[in-house]
């Protein structure tokens, strides 16, 4: 376990998390390619002591050193030098141990596994370098391949089919940890992704119905537009809101507006209706849009009510207005767009809401009529309504909050 521990540390550069995502996998395959090549050459400089070859096992025991002066240059933040020194010794190793231990030795494979590795280890900006090495490699194994019967064995430590077997099964080591390192990169860029794509489609879905979000992302160039022929429509004001704010603490502005919102937020997910936006302290709310809604008439008045409660709760003094008819509903913009409704009902329920009074339901005419007997009315002298001339309206009764 201690061993294991050990490589994983070694593997880990200091400051790697503030390196750029595409550099990680680069820093981490030199490692890899660096431990395995220092480890590959001190079994053999082990194998030759066992055959008293000292020299031979000294060359091994520095060239070992050489792959590991590449991590020395990689854990100071330096990768393409660490490449760099990593591909001399690749070439240097994989050619002396041709010329000195033959074609049948099995020296060659170091060449067709480093055609592979040339790209893992640079960083992107340098594939130049990386399509240099592996040209030089290619071109190395093609030469071998040629002139195999001119590469005879010319120093033995040990039967050359032995040595092919052990050659091999080291690339198969090779290889295999480093696709554990890239498949383990590649699994946890894929849960960043699915972690990323989850929050811009939370993101999306606070700032326009999920119904529209769909559309949008089935087809991106579709143009939102449509006409809903019976909605209700609600505002809601914060009353006093100037002079409050002037008074307070801008954080505890902002928090008390937080948290009442919120709290709207949760009364229109459990009745149905659909928040539009909030303007300052105005809060909007729609109900049979973007989809139709049976009976969103009542859904409004009851959401209307529990607003009070809460708002009573927060010692905060509220207006509603309310309306029903037909809107245009759709996004426009490009840049931090959402999702609107517009038409002449939208102006009489924020007329509703600006001459209504402080803790009550003020309504239209029309929607008094939707609601027929569902819940008391008190009818109100007729008012001036801007735009409109002189109205009936009427509040919806509440009991004492």
């Amino acid at each position: 376990m201690h061993i294991i521990q050990t490589l994983f540390q070694y593997l880990r550069i200091p400051g790697e998390s503030d390196l750029p995502a595409t550099e990680i996998k680069h820093v981490r395959a030199v490692a890899v390619v660096a431990l395995f090549g220092a480890l590959q050459s001190w079994t053999w400089a082990v194998i030759n002591i066992y055959q008293e070859y000292p020299l031979m096992s000294l060359e091994f025991v520095a060239v070992g050193l050489g792959f590991l002066s590449a991590q020395f240059v990689n854990r100071r933040g330096n990768v393409t030098a660490a490449a760099i020194i990593l591909c001399f010794f690749v070439l240097f190793q994989s050619s002396f141990g041709q010329f000195f231990f033959g074609y049948a030795s099995g020296s060659w494979v170091y060449f067709a596994v480093s055609i592979l590795v040339a790209f893992l280890i640079f960083p992107r900006r340098h594939l130049d370098l990386a399509f240099l090495f592996a040209a030089l490699c290619g071109l190395s194994l093609v030469a071998v391949m040629i002139w195999r019967d001119d590469l005879p064995v010319r120093f033995i430590t040990m039967d050359p089919h032995l040595s092919l077997i052990l050659n091999v099964s080291m690339m198969c080591l090779l290889l295999a940890g480093l696709a554990a390192i890239f498949v383990g990169i590649v699994n946890r860029s894929e849960d960043a992704l699915a972690e990323a794509h989850k929050q811009a489609n939370d993101l999306l879905l606070n700032a326009i119905p999920e119904v529209i979000a769909e559309r949008l992302k089935n087809n991106p160039e579709q143009s939102i537009a449509d006409r809903h022929a019976d909605v209700s429509i609600m505002f809601v004001d914060v009353a006093g809101f100037t002079a409050m704010s002037a008074n307070q603490d801008p954080a505890e502005t902002v928090n008390m507006l937080n948290t009442l919102f919120s709290e709207f937020d949760d009364v229109c997910d459990v009745a149905g209706i659909e928040k539009i936006r909030t303007i300052g302290d105005g809060y909007m709310i729609v109900g049979g849009a973007p989809q139709p809604l049976e009976n969103h008439a009542v859904k409004m008045v009851e959401a209307a009510k529990e607003f009070l409660l809460i708002a009573h709760r927060h010692e905060i003094d509220i207006r509603v207005g309310i309306n029903c008819g037909e809107v245009v509903a759709g996004i426009v913009g490009t840049r931090r767009f959402h999702y609107d409704v517009w038409g002449d009902a939208v102006n009489i329920a924020a007329r509703m809401e600006t001459t209504s009074n402080i803790g009550k339901i003020h309504v239209s005419s029309s929607f008094a009529e939707r609601l027929g007997d569902r819940f008391p009315l008190s009818k109100r002298d007729p008012i001036k309504v801007k735009g409109k001339g002189m109205m009936q309206t009427w509040f919806v009764e509440t009991s004492a909050i």
